[in-house]
């Protein structure tokens, strides 16, 4: 990502850039997205990733990791615990420390003042396949483990990518087919 200052047009930034990069590699590929103030450069192959690396302005990014949602985990259980437990627990995963390691618990969902949460983790996605629709021992409780997908769904008109409260849909619509 190239942030574009204030004061250059997004059309002199991309040539700007494409330039640069010109002048170090005589063939670069990439795709470019402008974002606001932002190029994106997408490159693709490694000699184009490796000169975009050097210049300067330029703040690598890596897409989100995959994430998995454990339900019904007891609130009392710690990140550290649950990293704990996945391991120790359950062998039969296949999940090793380094796999656990690159594990990342985000937040809890539910009722915070329940006997039960469900954790939200990040993970490489060798790790999800792992977790992914199995059931897990954490603690004195067995969990189930599912993708967690963050894209809402409004209850009115039953579209992905808005919920009820902005839905431009009047009457609602009925589930049933």
């Amino acid at each position: 990502m190239v942030k574009i200052p204030s004061d250059m047009t997004v059309a002199n930034a991309k040539a700007g850039v494409w330039e640069t990069v010109r002048s170090k590699l005589k063939n670069p590929r990439a795709k470019t997205i402008v974002s606001g103030q932002a190029l994106i450069i997408i490159p693709d192959d490694a000699n184009t990733l490796e000169v975009m690396k050097g210049l300067e302005n330029v703040v690598e990014i890596s897409p989100r990791k995959p994430r998995v949602i454990i339900y019904d985990v007891e609130s009392g259980i710690t990140k550290e615990e649950l990293a704990e437990c996945l391991l120790g627990q359950n062998p039969e995963l296949g999940l090793t420390a380094e796999d656990v390691g690159c594990m990342t618990p985000l937040h809890k969902l539910g009722p915070r003042d329940g006997h039960v949460v469900h954790w939200v983790i990040e993970a490489p996605p060798n790790v999800v396949i792992k977790l992914e629709n199995k059931s897990v021992y954490i603690g004195m409780t067995s969990c189930r483990c599912k993708v967690h997908s963050s894209t809402p769904q409004c209850y009115n008109c039953h579209q992905y990518g808005h919920t009820s409260l902005r839905c431009e849909q009047k009457a609602p619509t009925c589930r049933c087919p």
